[in-house]
C-alpha cells in the first residue's frame, strides 16, 4: 500500500513538472508569436497603403482598390451597437444598393495594401 502511494505521488509530481514545462513552452511560443505580430504591426505603417476619405460622422471610410481586376470601391464602416460599443464591417461597395458586400472575394492582387489601409482606418 505504501509503495502504491509513493508511486502515485511520484507520478503526480512528474505530471505537475511536465505540465509546467509544457505551459512554459507554449508561453514562450505565444510570447514570441505576439512579439512578432507586434513588430509586424509597428513596421507595417511604413508600408504603402491606399488613401481614404470618411463621411462627416467618421463612421464610413471609402477607398479604391486598384489591381489585377480593375478599380474596386471598398468601404470600412463602424456601426454603434451599444454605448461605446461598435461593430466593424468591411468589404466591397455594392453601388446599386449602397451596402457592403463582404461575401465576395475579388482577388485584386493587393491584399496587403488593403489590409494595411483597413488597419490604419481602425
Amino acid at each position: 500500500m505504501v509503495k502504491d502511494k509513493k508511486v502515485r505521488e511520484s507520478l503526480q509530481v512528474r505530471t505537475e513538472v511536465l505540465l509546467c514545462i509544457i505551459s512554459e513552452f507554449f508561453y514562450v511560443i505565444y510570447t514570441n508569436a505576439m512579439i512578432e505580430i507586434l513588430l509586424k504591426f509597428i513596421f507595417m505603417f511604413n508600408e504603402e497603403r491606399y488613401s481614404y476619405s470618411s463621411n462627416d460622422t467618421f463612421f464610413d471610410y471609402e477607398f479604391e482598390s486598384v489591381g489585377l481586376k480593375g478599380t474596386i470601391k471598398k468601404v470600412a464602416r463602424f456601426n454603434e451597437i451599444g454605448t461605446n460599443v461598435y461593430n466593424f464591417g468591411f468589404g466591397d461597395l455594392d453601388e446599386t444598393t449602397g451596402e457592403i458586400t463582404d461575401t465576395v472575394m475579388i482577388n485584386n492582387g493587393d491584399d496587403d495594401k488593403i489590409l494595411l489601409t483597413v488597419a490604419h482606418i481602425i
